[in-house]
This record gives structure tokens, sequence and C-alpha cells, in this order.
């Protein structure tokens, strides 16, 4: 009966030696895909903060364009104004001095 425990005994060991160095083995392979998947995580940051850079780049360059085009159309509706405004107080000015 004894001999019987030891071999069971043994065949444990065996089993859990082997238990062991499957865990090992998973976990290595576990932490390499970690480290893979983490490098294209920051490559797909990296690409992701690089397009949106251009994006609002371009965003910025348009708005600056609007801008431009917006004050352009405002010193002309200003100049027509003016202008509209001096004739008006030309044509109110002559009826004075008469």
């Amino acid at each position: 009966m004894e001999e019987t425990l030891k071999v069971i005994l043994g065949k444990l060991e065996k089993i859990d030696t082997r238990f062991e160095e499957q865990e090992k083995s998973i976990n290595a392979r576990f932490d390499e895909q970690d480290k893979k998947f983490n490098v294209r995580l920051d490559q797909q940051d990296q690409k992701s903060g690089a397009r949106l850079d251009e994006l609002e780049g371009k965003f910025n360059a348009r708005l600056d364009q609007q801008d431009q085009k917006f004050d352009v159309r405002l010193d002309e509706l200003e100049g027509k104004v003016n202008t509209r405004l001096d004739q008006q107080d030309q044509k109110f000015d002559v009826p004075l001095m008469n």
C-alpha cells in the first residue's frame, strides 16, 4: 500500500510539474501577445493623433479663409454704407444751403 501511495504521489508531482510548465508557457505567450497588442495600440494612437492634427489644421485653414472672406465682405458693405450715407448727407446739405 505504501508503494502504491508513493507511485500515486510521484505521478501527482509529475502532473503538477507539467501543469506549472504549461502555466509558465501560457503566461509567456500571453505577455508576448500583450506586448504586441500594446505596440499596435500605440501605433494606432499615433496614426489617430496625426490624422486628428491634420484635420484640425485643415479646419483652421478653412476657418481662416472664411474669416478673411467675411472681413472683405464686411469692408465692402461698410464702404457701400458710408458712400450711401455721404450721398444722403450731400443731398440733405444742398437744400439747407439754399
